[in-house]
């Protein structure tokens, strides 16, 4: 076929652009062959073609979901009233339990035991803890928490450490911790906080943050106010009571221990109480019930003297 023309094939361009641009032939369209500007085309869509556009309503705007914020271990033990609930669990999957009692902004920690073979401040623990229960004059203005006993699993097979042979109190992050097992006695894990026991202590002390810890012992020596951080005065005035020596060494190191790391580490001011080993429990609690009410009164600072 032969090609067409330049004039011939303009009429032909001018057809197709009309088309493109959907101008019909009674619309005013740019021709290329004129020198002029190119007009608006003012051509319209049939009917049936028009886009149907209907306004449609925004979504309500809502607030985000936050979940609520899960209860702390002290709110769980304050709604739960005046019994012993469960923190955590021993290593043999024994509760390791505890209460608090009272709402007030100075905030004290008492364990009841840490060496299953020390059984001795157990009772006294749990008398004291139901004093304080009945009468809400021995906590005014003061939180209290108690600990029952860390260490069921010893006490249930009578030994100082856990099930896993563990000595608790060379178990905490102390700065001072040792990985070298000197007697298997004085295990102090792995690792700090290897031990379940030892990291629900852990949780709860950090998580509380108690202005003055207790924790009850007993020794074959001279029973004893032991004292880390700046509890000197604590101990001296509890010792007024109880008449046991206030000592700052129970006579020998104690990496990893409690002591060190809550009272030496964190400066919480601490007392181990140290009863006399196989004392009735009835002695032991006549004889500390007053000063362990120490641990509640404001008395005179804690700072060392």
């Amino acid at each position: 076929m032969a090609l067409l023309s330049r004039p011939q094939r303009m009429p032909l361009v001018v057809a197709i652009l009309a088309t493109i641009t959907g101008c019909s032939g009674t619309s005013r369209c740019w021709n290329p062959l004129r020198q002029s500007a190119a007009p608006h085309c003012t051509s319209t869509l049939p009917p049936s073609l028009a886009l149907r556009v209907s306004p449609q309503p925004l979504p309500p705007i809502t607030e985000p979901v936050v979940p609520p914020r899960p209860l702390t271990t002290v709110e769980k033990l304050k709604a739960a009233g005046p019994k012993w609930s469960t923190i955590g669990e021993s290593v043999e999957e024994r509760p390791i339990e505890a209460t608090a009692i009272g709402t007030g902004p100075r905030r004290i920690l008492f364990i009841g035991g840490i060496h299953g073979d020390e059984p001795e401040g157990l009772p006294v623990m749990e008398w004291f803890t139901e004093e304080m229960w009945n009468d809400a004059s021995l906590t005014s203005g003061t939180t209290v928490v108690v600990v029952k006993n860390l260490n069921p699993d010893g006490t249930a097979g009578k030994t100082r450490g856990n099930k896993h042979g563990v000595d608790l109190n060379r178990n905490f992050p102390a700065k001072n911790w040792e990985s070298t097992v000197k007697t298997p006695r004085f295990n102090p894990g792995p690792h700090p906080e290897s031990e379940p026991e030892t990291r629900v202590a852990v949780q709860l002390i950090r998580e509380f943050e108690p202005h003055r810890i207790l924790v009850m012992h007993a020794t074959v020596g001279r029973p004893m106010n032991n004292y880390d951080g700046p509890a000197k005065a604590l101990a001296r005035r509890m010792s007024q009571f109880n008449k046991y020596a206030v000592t700052e060494t129970i006579g020998y190191p104690t990496p990893g221990s409690l002591g060190n790391w809550a009272g030496n580490d964190l400066q919480i001011p601490i007392i181990t109480l140290e009863f006399p080993r196989k004392v009735s429990p009835d002695r032991a609690w006549e004889t500390n019930k007053i000063a362990l009410r120490q641990m509640l009164a404001e008395g005179e600072d804690d700072e060392a003297q």
